[in-house]
């Protein structure tokens, strides 16, 4: 056997050891992190359990607008979560009621819902391990976490570096407030985050926008009070989204939608101040504190 194969050998043998090394630590250590630093705090473990037997008057589906901007009390139930499409925002709702019938219920009314990025978003195993109560083996392989894995790296190994990345999240107990972000930088993330917002055209002839219609009628059908809510967004979103006429029309659908089937259609798009949001549209704890007393009044007359 030559030198050179023998080289050749033992690189390869090598470079099998290595990266078989990184996938053991990549996929062990994806399971340790899913399972002692997110699931312990992770809402959709709480959505998860909670969705099977709901103990609350009211209840509320939307996607990180009502999951940052709608506060859990004694008498709503918030199953909203980051990222969810109308396609499983409505199947949510369908579920809930197979269980039992609430007083009321809160849809949201967001243009960005048939945007193309939600309306290619695939989250069909997404809603068969939300509504399936048993247990996995590997945690970090459930789509919930598998989609974030990357992220949730980042900050563990930030946080080993004595950093915490900067979140929607109060910490240490400071609000965070665009209003303390220089305008531009806040007028720039404001355009990004409209430009992928966007509704398509003919959002209205599209089987989700089908879908969550026959979802507001098996609701109603059920004598169940029924409001649609678009959610507040800060002047710095209101103010890209001016010029895109999709904005506009997707609100006209809703509101129309609302009245076809006698529900009630709240629009909050210019609510609140600058102040109460943590980004160009989605609320800090000061907001979804103010929102949610705002909402709860106008929808189910109730005060807390």
């Amino acid at each position: 056997m030559s030198s050179s194969i023998s080289s050749s050998k033992s690189f390869f043998i090598s470079f099998v050891a290595s990266f078989t090394t990184a996938c053991l630590i990549f996929l062990i250590g994806s399971e340790i992190i899913v399972r002692s630093h997110v699931i312990p705090t992770s809402d959709y473990e709480k959505i998860r359990t909670s969705i099977h037997s709901f103990d609350r008057v009211y209840v509320a589906f939307a996607d990180s607008h009502g999951a940052n901007g709608l506060l859990e009390n004694r008498y709503l139930r918030n199953f909203s979560m980051r990222g969810d499409d109308l396609m499983t925002i409505s199947a949510k709702a369908e579920f809930v009621l197979s269980y039992g019938s609430p007083k009321g219920v809160i849809l949201p009314a967001d243009g960005h819902q048939f945007s193309n990025y939600r309306l290619q978003s695939n989250q069909e195993s997404l809603r068969a391990d939300l509504f399936n109560d048993d247990t996995h083996l590997f945690a970090f392989l459930r789509p919930i976490y598998r989609q974030y894995l990357i992220e949730y790296w980042r900050s563990f190994l930030l946080s080993l570096l004595g950093i915490r990345p900067m979140n929607h999240r109060d910490i240490k107990g400071r609000i965070p407030r665009i209003t303390d972000n220089l305008p531009t930088i806040v007028d720039e993330d404001a355009k990004i985050r409209v430009q992928l917002h966007t509704p398509i055209q003919s959002f209205s002839s599209t089987a989700i926008a089908s879908k969550f219609e026959v979802t507001i009628q098996k609701i109603l059908k059920k004598n169940i009070k029924l409001c649609l809510v678009r959610f507040p967004v800060s002047s710095y979103y209101r103010k890209a989204a001016s010029t895109i006429t999709s904005f506009n029309e997707t609100s006209v659908y809703f509101e129309g939608i609302a009245l076809e089937n006698q529900a009630q259609f709240l629009d909050y798009w210019s609510e609140l101040p600058d102040k109460f949001f943590s980004d160009p549209d989605h609320l800090n704890t000061d907001g979804a504190k103010s929102f949610t007393k705002i909402v709860m009044r106008d929808c189910f007359g109730v005060d807390i």
